[in-house]
C-alpha cells in the first residue's frame, strides 16, 4: 500500500510534510487491502453478459434465520445454509476486496465475476447477535455458469448450433416436481410460454392439445438452433407447440403441447 505526503498548501503547494519516508516508520501491512475502488451492490459488482438473473440480500431482523458470523466467509456461509438464494453456486467463492468494512465474495468465470456476495461489518440480526451479515447478493444468467455446476440443478441448459449455452431467459427445461407426482413430465419454458412433454395426457385438460411422440414439421415451423439432449427445438407461429427434432433422425418429431395456467397444490 503506498503512503502519501500531505501537501503544505497555505505556505507552498509543493512543499512536503517533514516525516515522509521517515525510516523508522513501520513496514507497510501484507494483510487484505483496506483501501481501494468501493464495494458497492452485488449486482454492480457482476460482470454478466446479459443483464443480472436474480438478485437479493440477507433477512437479519424480519422473516429470516439468517444470523452474523464472525467473518464474511462465514456470513455467507450461513445464508446459503438457512436462507437458500437458490440458482447461485455453493462454493468456489473468493475474497477479491475489502474496503473499510465492506467485502466483496466473488465466484469468477474465466476472470469475470459471475455471482457476488457483498457482506458489511456490524449487523444485528434477530438473535441479538452482531457482526458481519450479507447485504447484497446477485448471479448471473445460469448459462454464463460452467456445466459441472449446473448440471446439478433442477434447471436445464440449452446450447446452439456452435454449442454455446443460451440464457434461460430465452429457453430452459426441466423435470416435473415429486410434489406434484409429475416425475415423468418434462417441461420447456421459452420466454412466457411454457411447452410440456406429457406422454400420458395427465395434463390434457391444461393444455392445448395432446402430446404425439410421432409427429410432423408443419410448413411454418422454424429451427431456433436450440439444442439438448439430442434434439432441436422448432416453432411455429401460433405458439401452440414446441417441435423437437431428433439431430440423427430428422423424421423423428415430436410435438409438445402449451400449457395453460397448469399448476397443483
Amino acid at each position: 500500500m503506498r503512503a502519501f505526503c500531505a501537501v503544505l498548501g497555505v505556505v507552498a503547494a509543493t512543499t512536503l510534510l517533514a516525516g515522509c519516508g521517515d525510516p523508522t516508520a513501520p513496514p507497510a501491512s501484507d494483510g487484505p487491502a483496506a483501501s481501494g475502488p468501493p464495494v458497492r451492490s452485488a449486482t454492480a459488482e457482476l460482470e454478466c453478459e446479459g443483464p443480472p438473473y436474480e438478485r437479493g440480500a440477507g433477512d437479519y431482523v424480519d422473516s429470516g434465520l439468517e444470523r452474523v458470523g464472525d467473518d464474511p466467509a462465514s456470513a455467507l456461509e450461513d445464508l446459503l445454509e438457512q436462507n437458500d438464494p437458490g440458482l447461485v453456486p455453493h462454493d468456489g467463492y473468493e475474497e477479491v476486496r475489502r474496503v473499510d468494512d465492506r467485502v466483496l465474495l466473488a465466484y469468477t468465470v474465466d476472470g469475470q465475476v459471475k455471482a457476488a456476495f457483498v457482506a458489511v461489518d456490524g449487523v444485528e440480526d434477530w438473535d441479538g447477535g452482531r457482526g458481519w451479515g450479507v447485504d447484497s447478493w446477485a448471479v448471473c444468467d445460469p448459462a454464463e455458469l460452467p456445466a459441472s455446476v449446473t448440471d446439478d440443478w433442477w434447471i436445464e441448459v440449452w446450447t446452439d448450433k456452435q454449442a454455446h449455452r443460451v440464457p434461460v431467459t430465452d429457453v430452459y427445461s426441466y423435470d416435473g416436481s415429486e410434489h406434484c407426482d409429475w416425475q415423468d413430465l418434462v417441461f420447456l419454458t421459452m420466454g412466457k410460454e411454457t411447452y410440456v412433454r406429457d406422454t400420458e395426457g395427465e395434463l390434457a385438460a391444461q393444455t392445448r392439445g395432446r402430446f404425439q411422440g410421432e409427429s410432423r414439421l408443419p410448413a411454418d415451423a422454424a429451427s431456433t438452433g436450440w439444442r439438448h439432449d439430442g434434439r432441436e427445438l422448432w416453432t411455429v407461429d401460433s405458439g401452440d407447440a414446441a417441435y423437437l427434432v431428433s439431430l440423427d433422425d430428422p423424421d423423428d418429431v415430436e410435438s409438445w403441447p402449451r400449457a395453460q395456467d397448469f399448476g397443483c397444490a
